[in-house]
């Protein structure tokens, strides 16, 4: 040791003329150092301090240590030409290491105190769950549509995810109060629902959890419901919490512990971050047009009421009524079962509410009936009544075509007429995307 402490070279190297001299370096020297076997030492030099240790080590490490020299030089070399990398080389020489991964990995390693640390931050600062959309990277050729679906798969497979890190944490506690210490260190604090919710698993409910939500119905469902809100909202395609809370509501009910938030007790309503993050992350790979077969069409914005039996939007009905009163009348004489009403394009038969009428004296049908796209019928009157309005929402069912369907009418019945007779009366329909 020298006169500040430090160590010295092997003799005859230690000699020098000058056993005390002035230290040049500010900074306090009386950190302890930590020693595990191999040590990273960071060391900020300019080019000519660089230059000067490197010239300093290939004069005399070779005299000082002859048979190690290459190895320690070799590191020496390596570590020099990843300077400014932010990497550096392992202990052995095979392999180089990340200094950023390190610090990821510490954030996002459940047992790590940063990884509490930053989540209580986040929790605490009410950051958790910014309301602000992701957009859809820019991707190449493919149909965006077809990457909204693949991404929205994609997030699901996240859910998952987090689902089996919970079942791990439960299944392999010895009692409740380590389960509820794990799984802290995964979401940090818990919520009360959160403590219920772990309660309330034991291994036939975890059997029914993991079942339900490995469904291929299950998942088609979340998926579909988080790329029909963002498909509704229209260009450019964003996730946004909106449509992130709606995809989670649809797990909640059929759920086995349907008492329970998914979303919540999976400590996503908190925090979607990891969901938007791979949103941002997709590539072309992903996409693909299964959307068209699992999830159907929906309804976009609403559009102007029909309120005329002449309204362009209306390609055919069949069979033909005679129309009245400016088109707000239509007259069926002695009509058929169904009388279908086919429209331009494809809409969303969201409401229908027109006056039926019958000739004074004469009863209605028994039944009637209405039906979208030849579907179960969304309305259904059971026993004879003189006169009166027909009102039924569709719930925005989809389909190209409205089916009336009546049965047992009387002999001797002249007309059938529906009839827009006021403002209040209308098809209320939206455009299908």
């Amino acid at each position: 040791m020298d006169a500040y402490g430090r160590n010295r070279l092997p003799y005859p190297y230690s000699y020098t003329t000058r056993d005390v001299f002035t230290n040049g370096v500010t900074v306090p020297l009386d950190v302890q150092p930590v020693r595990d076997g191999c040590n990273l030492v960071i060391l900020e030099l300019s080019d000519a301090d660089l230059l000067k240790l490197s010239s300093a080590m290939q004069a005399g490490l070779d005299l000082i240590y002859p048979d190690e020299w290459q190895t320690l030089y070799d590191l020496w070399a390596y570590a020099s030409a990843l300077a400014n990398t932010g990497e550096y080389v392992t202990c052995d020489g095979s392999s180089i290491v990340s200094i950023c991964q390190i610090i990821a990995d510490c954030l996002t390693n459940p047992d790590s105190p940063a990884f509490e640390a930053v989540t209580e931050l986040i929790l605490e600062g009410g950051g958790g769950n910014p309301a602000n959309v992701s957009p859809l990277p820019a991707l190449g050729p493919a149909n965006a549509l077809d990457c909204v679906w693949g991404a929205s798969v994609g997030a699901y497979e996240i859910v998952l995810d987090v689902w089996a890190n919970v079942k791990g944490i439960v299944e392999g506690a010895a009692d409740l109060a380590e389960s509820l210490a794990g799984v802290k260190g995964l979401f940090g604090p818990l919520t009360p629902a959160q403590v219920e919710f772990l309660e309330a698993l034991n291994s036939s409910t975890i059997a029914q959890m993991d079942a339900y939500l490995n469904q291929q119905s299950t998942q088609d469902g979340w998926a579909c419901a988080l790329f029909n809100c963002i498909r509704v909202a229209g260009m450019p395609y964003e996730i946004s919490n909106a449509c992130l809370d709606g995809a989670f509501d649809v797990l909640n009910a059929p759920s086995p512990l349907d008492v329970f938030g998914i979303g919540d007790v999976l400590g996503f309503s908190s925090d979607y971050s990891t969901i938007k993050s791979y949103w941002q992350r997709i590539s072309d790979d992903e996409c693909n047009n299964d959307w068209e077969t699992v999830c159907g069409l929906v309804c976009g914005p609403a559009l102007p009421d029909i309120v005329s039996w002449t309204d362009p939007r209306i390609a055919q009905i069949t069979p033909s009524p005679t129309i009245l009163s400016g088109g707000k009348t239509a007259v069926w004489s002695f009509p058929y079962s169904p009388i279908e009403i086919l429209f331009t394009d494809a809409f969303c038969v969201n409401a229908i509410d027109v006056l039926l009428q019958r000739p004074v004296g004469q009863t209605l049908p028994s039944k009637f009936s209405l039906r979208v796209g030849g579907g179960a019928a969304v309305l259904e009157t059971v026993g004879g009544f003189t006169e009166g309005d027909l009102a039924a929402s569709f719930g925005g069912q989809v389909g190209q075509l409205l089916r009336i369907e009546n049965e047992d009418f009387p002999n001797n019945s002249q007309n059938l007429r529906l009839t827009f007779d006021d403002p209040g009366k209308a098809l209320t329909i939206s455009q299908a995307i």
